[in-house]
């Protein structure tokens, strides 16, 4: 039979253990691990918090005393490498009576990187201007310290995107239009013969989605803008033309930060499609005198100006073009390779 560890007691049972008085905490050790622990529970929420004035998306929470908060920009900054576009930054600082606002500070996120400049520094504002030559964005980080209290800042962070400028090699030529016929372009480079296209006006740079408008302008009549499915950078010219004539336009293409880079285009719309009547394959004797040949076209709106298509490989070197479309070449010495080449009126 096994002894029971309790015993009665005046005041009923009570634990043997309770005789092990060595082994009982003092009120003192209860006292000194509550503050220790609530010590640690504050070190805890100190260091979550970073010890940064930040608040927001710049930290998780405001400590007390004094704290930088950003006003403006709100959300993610991002400005164009563009000379007249620039960043205005705005701060507040709370618990200071002083008021004595921040210092200002700009640096590169890569060591050694492009920064920009700072100008207009004021007590709680300046302007954040990019650097030029950006060719790939890049960032920049904006900084705010309380004048007061040092140890309180706030950090802005900033991404710079390459100038919006239209692309540079354009994936098409915009090209007369025809009356009643659907709107297509010609495919760049031209390689062997002619590729028609959707018609299609690109930018490069900036940061996307972009905006297009025609402003105050117009396109032909029976032509319109359409977002194009393959390329976020493009915008296509569709439709049928209901009207012959010019059509001088001006398309305006505005980016997420708000640069712009504007076209001045010119859409003609002839009564019937332009056609070239001429063989395309003239036959050529070395040794023999070449006969100078008069192009042929038909359609359009005469009279016709003649030229290699842009992209085109150039003629032989015994063959030359006129603008008025006669094709001439001097005596041959030797058989000539064969070769293919566009004409455009």
């Amino acid at each position: 039979m096994r002894a029971s560890p309790w015993k009665s007691g005046p005041s009923g049972p009570r634990n043997s253990l309770e005789s092990l008085g060595a082994f009982a905490p003092e009120s003192s050790e209860i006292d000194f691990v509550k503050y220790l622990s609530f010590g640690l529970i504050l070190l805890v929420f100190l260091i979550g918090c970073g010890g940064s004035s930040r608040p927001g998306g710049n930290g998780c929470c405001v400590v007390p005393g004094i704290n930088v908060v950003v006003v403006s920009p709100t959300g993610a900054a991002a400005v164009d490498d563009n000379p007249t576009l620039n960043l205005p930054i705005t701060v507040q600082v709370t618990n200071d009576s002083s008021n004595a606002g921040v210092t200002w500070a700009v640096s590169p996120v890569v060591k050694n990187g492009p920064t920009g400049t700072l100008s207009g520094q004021q007590a709680l504002t300046a302007t954040y201007n990019p650097p030029s030559g950006v060719t790939s964005p890049i960032q920049v980080t904006v900084t705010a310290t309380s004048v007061t209290d040092t140890t309180r800042s706030v950090n802005i962070p900033i991404t710079v995107y390459p100038p919006l400028l239209p692309t540079a090699s354009p994936k098409v030529e915009l090209v007369p239009a025809f009356l009643n016929t659907n709107y297509t372009c010609i495919a760049l480079p031209i390689t062997i013969g002619v590729t028609q296209t959707p018609c299609i006006v690109s930018v490069q740079g900036g940061l996307a989605p972009y905006n297009w408008s025609l402003g105050n302008t117009q396109l032909p009549l029976g032509l319109q803008l359409a977002p194009d499915p393959s390329d976020a950078s493009s915008i296509e010219i569709v439709g049928v033309p209901a009207q012959a004539g010019i059509s001088t336009f001006t398309l305006t293409a505005t980016d997420a930060t708000g640069a712009t880079t504007v076209f001045p285009l010119t859409i003609s719309v002839a009564p019937s499609q332009l056609k070239v009547t001429t063989p395309t394959v003239l036959n050529v004797l070395p040794g023999q005198p070449y006969q100078p040949v008069q192009l042929q076209a038909s359609g359009g709106v005469p009279p016709y100006s003649w030229s290699l298509a842009p992209g085109s490989p150039p003629l032989p070197a015994w063959a030359n073009l006129s603008p008025g479309g006669v094709i001439s070449a001097t005596r041959l010495q030797r058989l000539p390779r064969a070769d293919t080449h566009s004409l455009s009126r």
